[in-house]
């Protein structure tokens, strides 16, 4: 029973560590991005568009709406 208790801890003690490791990684290279934030938010906004568009096209074609 012991040894069953200790090689799950000794997993999850490994796991966390991983887990760690690459939070660290992370953190310690930020991403390069030089972008505007206002320029992101008008990328972001025209693929929602887009994605909303193309699902709107879907379930029309899907239906046979036009």
């Amino acid at each position: 029973m012991f040894s069953l208790k200790s090689n799950l801890f000794v997993s999850t003690l490994i796991e966390a560590k991983d887990y760690a490791r690459k939070i660290n990684l992370r953190r310690s290279h930020p991403p390069n991005c030089e972008t505007d934030p206002r320029e992101l938010n008008r990328m972001r906004s025209e693929l929602r568009l887009a994605r909303e568009h193309a699902l709107a096209m879907s379930v029309m074609h899907r239906n046979r709406i036009l």
